[in-house]
This record gives structure tokens, sequence and C-alpha cells, in this order.
């Protein structure tokens, strides 16, 4: 295998070619923006966490969920523990996807790594 030395460090040869042949930086720019729009929407998802919490942490409290008082209030649609749940996970459904794209721009560029046990690593550039 040979080995060229970049400002970057040590890469195959080979896998930097074929790099710079197939990668389009386009790949890493969108999984950063789709990166970017999940923790967005993880910062704007806490406060529905807590109340999903608040609410189950109240069901699991021995006689909580038994029965509300005759005085309270009906949940509002959409207010419900299953509702706020459902409407969470129906959120987070894409991401895995978008992720997995990340995962793969990232691992294009892990791929251009030179391999240190390659007799040529300590040899001369080409």
């Amino acid at each position: 295998m040979a080995i060229k030395k970049t400002r970057f460090g040590d890469m195959d040869a080979e896998a930097l070619e074929n790099f710079c042949d197939t990668f389009s930086i386009r790949q890493l720019r969108d999984a950063m923006d789709e990166l970017e729009t999940i923790s967005q929407q993880i910062i704007g998802m806490r406060d529905e966490f807590r109340k999903l919490y608040r609410m189950a942490d109240s069901l699991l409290e021995k006689g909580q969920y038994i029965e509300a008082p005759a005085a309270a209030s009906p949940c509002k649609e959409g207010n419900e523990i299953w509702a706020i749940a459902d409407d969470l996970s129906l959120f987070m459904t894409d991401w895995p996807e978008k992720i997995e794209a990340a995962q793969e721009a990232l691992d294009a560029i892990a791929k251009l790594a030179a391999d240190p046990d390659d007799d040529d690593y300590f040899g001369d550039d080409d």
C-alpha cells in the first residue's frame, strides 16, 4: 500500500484517490445540518420529557393511578400520558436514518487512514 503524506495525516494513497473521486462534501455538510436539527429537536423535547417523567412517576406512586378525584379537571386532549409518549416517539422516528447517513460520511473519511503495520508507512512519499 502506498502512503500519501498530507497536512491532515498519512493516508492510504489509493483510498485518498478513491475518496477524491467519489466523496461529495455535500454529504458531510448535510450530515452536519441534520445533526444540528436533531440537536435542536432534543433541546425542544426536554420539557415534554420532564412532563412525561412527572406523569409516569405519579402513576407509579401507590394510589395515584387508581382514579382522579371527582373535582379534578379532565385531562385535555393531547395531554394524556400516552399521547405525549407517542408524539415524542414519532418525533424521533427519522433520527436513526439521519445518524446513519452521518456515520456513512464519517466512515468514508475514516477509510483514508494509512495502515501503520504496512512496510511503506515509514517509507518515502511517492
